[in-house]
């Protein structure tokens, strides 16, 4: 076995020269991270299929509004501060745990005061069930997303394997509550109730349990660790506000039946945002230990592999999309044609690569910029596309901001390149 191992490694590390990348840590890495998607992707499949036999579009799109709405307050607080952990996790501050969940918890006033009013503002419309789910998932969420930072946490320690089981594990017993909840009753209020209760009980078994693994070691916090989450959490404010204006959006002007039509038309291929969040932590770690002139010589074989992989992805959906639907979501027939549309946008994830670089060379102005086009452009796009096309206007609208956002990335890229191989000429002529 272990000479197996051997020739395994020594294979991919044989590799390397081809793909400019650290073949070996790849592939044990995305091994772990591709058995806690395809489980994840599995559980949401099965809680899917049971949401379309049992659940009144009506319901089920009350329901996903109030979880955009939710997920929009939560910009108002730290959502970036699992980043932050990561990184001090990873520099050896075995603090970060216990320093981020308090830190998330005191920045997340503004979360439960956004939801209070939005609550009180149902309350006055006479709305009593929405204004109680809103004001559940503003209360919770808070205390979720500080608990939930075991996951990153467990990452910057190198503890792959507890963290792909507590992952599993966790995502299971939330699917599972919210199977028997969507059998037993079609209330939204209880399937709201239901969704966050769950993930804060799972949330906070693991946290502790991962508290009282790392107990013995000394508990070192990072002085830097506040600052530089709440720079990751202006940044994460652009894409929070993406993922989650297209439901409110659709719930407003086309309709909570729309929006169920949506949620399944986006649901299948918005699980490619998993791996490739993963595959952009791997890029990053990578990266880190490589020099700009290393990362810019490997950099076209990144987009050449990315591009064959999404391109075979995508292709591979627009063909299985009829039978997947067919087979699975028969009452969503007519969210085919959106779902195979809404899967071009993911072409764009071929530029990921500049992400990565961007990231940990702590470019601030590149994001920003790119941030910035991207929700100036979706919000345009997506409000002119709801109102006059409903559905098929926003998805459009997505496609097409995705592949700009990539390409302005891209051009951003290209400029930082060009910055950095003029140093690199003047180097030599400045030690002479």
């Amino acid at each position: 076995m272990s000479s197996l191992k051997a020739r395994l490694i020594a294979f991919l590390r044989s590799t390397e020269k081809h793909t400019k990348t650290d073949m070996v840590y790849l592939v044990s890495r995305s091994g772990m991270s591709l058995a806690t998607q395809i489980t994840t992707a599995l559980a949401a499949l099965w809680l899917a299929i049971i949401v379309s036999h049992y659940l009144p579009k009506e319901i089920y799109g009350e329901y996903k509004y109030v979880l955009s709405l939710v997920a929009l307050l939560s910009i108002l607080s730290l959502n970036g501060i699992g980043g932050a952990v990561f990184q001090s996790t990873a520099r050896g501050y075995t603090g970060a745990l216990h320093q981020g969940f308090w830190i998330n918890i005191r920045w997340s006033f503004a979360v439960f005061f956004g939801a209070l009013a939005l609550a009180l503002y149902y309350f006055a419309l006479h709305n009593t069930t929405l204004a109680i789910e809103i004001l559940v998932g503003g209360t919770l969420s808070p205390f979720i997303a500080s608990a939930s930072l075991y996951s990153p946490f467990l990452d910057g320690k190198k503890e792959f394997v507890r963290q792909m089981a507590y992952s599993i594990i966790d995502n299971l017993f939330t699917t599972g509550v919210m199977i028997v909840t969507v059998v037993l009753t079609h209330n939204p209020l209880l399937l709201v109730c239901a969704y966050f209760a769950s993930n804060a009980l799972g949330a906070f078994y693991f946290y502790r349990r991962t508290k009282i693994r790392f107990a013995s070691e000394e508990a070192r916090p990072d002085a830097d660790l506040p600052t530089f989450s709440k720079h990751l959490s202006v940044l994460s404010i652009f894409g929070g506000i993406v993922d989650a204006i297209d439901n409110v959006l659709i719930f407003h002007f086309a309709g909570a039946a729309q929006l169920a039509i949506f949620s399944f038309a986006s649901a299948i291929p918005d699980q490619l945002k998993t791996p490739s969040k993963t595959l952009s932590t791997m890029l990053s770690s990578g990266f880190a230990r490589r020099t700009n002139e290393e990362i810019h010589e490997g950099m076209p074989n990144k987009f050449f592999w990315y591009a064959v992989c999404f391109a075979c992805v995508v292709a591979a959906y627009l063909l299985a999309a009829p039978s997947i639907f067919k087979l699975f979501f028969p009452a969503y027939s007519d969210a085919v044609f959106y779902s195979q549309v809404y899967m071009l946008g993911f072409l764009a994830f071929i530029f990921d690569p500049v992400q990565s670089y961007f990231g940990i060379n702590k470019m601030i102005k590149e994001l920003y910029i790119g941030g910035l086009f991207s929700v100036a452009c979706q919000a345009v796009t997506m409000i002119v596309g709801v109102i006059w096309w409903g559905v098929l206007g926003l998805i459009v609208a997505q496609v097409f901001t995705r592949i700009s956002s990539a390409l302005v990335s891209y051009v951003l890229y290209r400029r930082a390149r060009y910055h950095d191989l003029v140093l690199m000429k003047e180097k030599p002529l400045a030690s002479r």
